[in-house]
């Protein structure tokens, strides 16, 4: 039998604790008559039932919290078929435990997480009465009669105003509350704050408003005062009385009659006209106010919006979108946390919620993250282990999974030199809040572009080896000098970092010696190196048609937004369609010349990338087979194998993406410029 307390427990408090703390929970319950004060449950209760707006996004958010599918997962996924009976045991422990089922259960909870402060609370039935024992059974309880003990042991106590001589403290593992917001006053330590104690002046105006209106359709007269014109003191006095006793009996408004007067009677008002007064405005802000107290909009709950232009397919996806990350959002994340307390501590509750604009984003992120790593990986700047965690810590990965895999800590020194080439890098997908598809989709412009580019960038190995020779040979006495006041001075780390930086650049200003010896280096491997590998790049003629289309594409797409928002705010009653936006004759003068500078002015910076890439993989490979020792008999043959081509090769390669994801952002440059002029 499980044993029942009904001492209040004292209150925690940390060996050497010196911070103050009030004795009990009675004294934490002051009244404080202010808006708004203290209020029971129960007050709070008819708060919310005396405001349809707040029981209508009450429903709502039960109701799409209730619509989603779940599931009971261990936390450890290779455990799955071990623990079989007890997930099977407690998915239908959920589903119907015998006085309430699965939706029954979370309707009771979620009304008192979003209704009083408290929030709700339910009695756990365990096996044995032992923290560790399973569940048997679930009791939910009314929340307007529990209150927070502030002890770790006996956490929430029950009182029962018809039986005030009782009271019943819970322990730990026996009670499982869910409450919104916790509050930090010290009087209110323990409570939270529900969304109508949040918004109580906004549903009270509210409140105001409809009893306003209901006043207008009653029978009762209007507030003011009634002008008797000539009608004398005693008559009118006469017709007054006859008029309360008309006003009397069991049909209480009758109509009166005025009679023995030449002017006209005049009722003057002590209020204005409702179309004066605009309450239908006033209790619309008032509305949206109530709604965002619920991290909600009044579209969610089938209200029209207060905007000029009115709802636009855009506005109500980024308006929903909103909905999942604030209200619908904390409640499924307060929810699932509520049901892990139930479950044991290998198992998780889960929500089957499937969103296809995240799913879209998340597969986006994915494929941009794996492009990313894959040339790190392949420069041996990250190891496999390390990009596998990297990827679990950035949340990409929703499944458990070991964080390292056989030969993940191994160096890769020569990748594969046939890599998966990734085309549509400069393609225009469109978000469905703008009216498209929202897909990733490569187009055949952005293929023209880069067969161009990879005919340059994937010569074949024998011009590979002629040109690392072109490098080594000539400048074989350099190369030794330099790596040996390298490794004297221990310059090695510095060198590496400005090597690439100036054959980025082509700027490094710093007169050391080891710089200017790194300098004359470099000048005198590319100019051998253009010597023996002279090339001549060209734009093809469907090169430069791509690119027109991608430009006209971009200017299209950066058009339809500015219309868009201006539809959005109430600057233009029009709502613009993408495939309305068309490209006028001036525009299209505009995208040839720039097509044409862009691409010309692309030319000899692609040949300089060229050969500052061959020069760079060399001397990523001479550092990685050389060391001080082996300088005096360098072997340029070395250098001639397949593993130190097949990386020059690759590295080449992934120009291809550098160089196109370069032309984008120019694109988007020229594009923003233009529009804004």
């Amino acid at each position: 039998m499980p044993r029942t307390k009904n001492t209040l427990p004292p209150p925690d408090r940390e060996k050497g604790q010196r911070s103050l703390a009030l004795p009990d929970y009675i004294t934490r319950i002051v009244p404080i008559w202010q808006n708004p004060g203290w209020l029971s449950g129960e007050t709070w209760r008819n708060v919310v039932k005396s405001q349809p707006v707040a029981m209508i996004c009450r429903e709502t958010l039960i109701a799409n919290i209730t619509a989603l599918d779940w599931k009971i997962e261990p936390r450890d996924s290779n455990k799955r078929d071990e623990l079989r009976a007890e997930i099977d045991y407690y998915t239908q422990f959920l589903s119907n435990n015998g006085e309430l089922d699965y939706v029954q259960l979370l309707e009771w909870i979620v009304q008192d997480y979003l209704d009083i402060p408290f929030g709700s609370g339910v009695e756990i039935g365990r096996e044995g009465d032992s923290p560790e024992g399973r569940v048997m059974w679930i009791e939910p309880l009314d929340g307007a009669t529990l209150f927070p003990t502030l002890n770790s042991n006996y956490p929430v106590g029950q009182f029962l105003k018809e039986r005030p001589s009782d009271f019943v403290y819970f322990p730990q593992h026996a009670i499982n509350r869910l409450y919104m917001t916790p509050r930090t006053e010290i009087r209110r330590k323990g409570w939270g704050m529900a969304p109508p104690e949040k918004i109580y002046l906004s549903l009270e105006l509210l409140n105001r408003g409809d009893r306003y209106y209901a006043n207008l359709l009653l029978d009762t007269p209007p507030v003011g005062i009634l002008d008797l014109g000539d009608m004398s003191k005693e008559t009118a006095e006469l017709w007054l009385a006859s008029w309360r006793d008309l006003l009397g009996g069991t049909d209480p408004f009758k109509i009166p009659v005025l009679y023995e007067h030449e002017k006209t009677a005049e009722f003057v008002s002590f209020t204005k006209s409702p179309t004066e007064l605009m309450f239908d405005k006033a209790t619309s802000k008032y509305t949206s106010i109530s709604t965002a107290g619920y991290g909600m909009s009044p579209g969610d709950i089938g209200l029209p919006t207060m905007g000029n232009g009115g709802e636009t397919l855009a506005g109500t996806i980024r308006q929903e979108r909103r909905t999942r990350k604030t209200g619908f959002g904390i409640l499924k994340k307060k929810v699932k946390y509520f049901m892990d307390r139930i479950l044991p501590k290998y198992l998780e509750f889960k929500f089957i919620d499937l969103d296809d604009e995240l799913n879209v984003a998340i597969g986006r992120a994915r494929l941009a993250s794996a492009t990313a790593w894959q040339v790190l990986i392949d420069r041996g700047v990250f190891l496999k282990n390390e990009v596998r965690q990297q990827m679990i810590a950035d949340g990409l990965l929703t499944i458990s999974i070991p964080e390292t895999i056989e030969g993940g800590d191994e160096v890769i020194e020569s990748p594969n030199a046939n890599q998966n080439e990734r085309s549509g890098l400069l393609g225009r997908p469109i978000a469905p809040s703008q009216g498209g598809q929202g897909e990733v989709k490569a187009s055949e412009a952005d293929s023209n572009i880069e067969s161009d580019l990879s005919a340059l960038f994937n010569p074949s190995d024998a011009k590979l080896r002629r040109a690392i020779r072109s490098i080594l040979e000539p400048s074989i006495n350099e190369i030794q000098k330099l790596y040996s006041s390298l490794y004297e001075n221990d310059l090695f780390d510095y060198w590496n970092d400005i090597y690439d930086e100036y054959l980025d650049s082509g700027i490094y200003s710093d007169s050391d010696e080891v710089p200017q010896l790194m300098l004359s280096t470099i000048q005198l491997n590319l100019s051998s190196l253009r010597k023996s590998l002279p090339i001549e790049f060209e734009w093809s003629d469907a090169s430069k048609n791509a690119l027109m289309q991608i430009f006209s594409d971009v200017l299209r797409i950066k058009e339809y937004s500015k219309l868009l928002h201006l539809y959005e705010i109430g600057k233009s009653d029009i709502e613009p369609e993408l495939a309305s936006i068309a490209i006028d004759s001036n525009t299209l003068g505009f995208i040839e010349t720039e097509s044409t500078a862009l691409l010309e002015n692309m030319k000899s910076k692609i040949v300089d990338r060229f050969y500052n890439t061959i020069i760079s993989g060399v001397r990523r490979c001479l550092t990685n087979i050389t060391s001080a020792k082996k300088l005096d008999d360098l072997d340029i043959e070395t250098f001639m194998s397949d593993n130190v081509v097949s990386y020059i090769k690759n590295s080449l390669n992934n120009q291809t993406l550098l160089i196109l994801n370069q032309m984008s952002r120019e694109l988007g440059k020229i594009s923003e410029k233009y529009l804004e002029e």
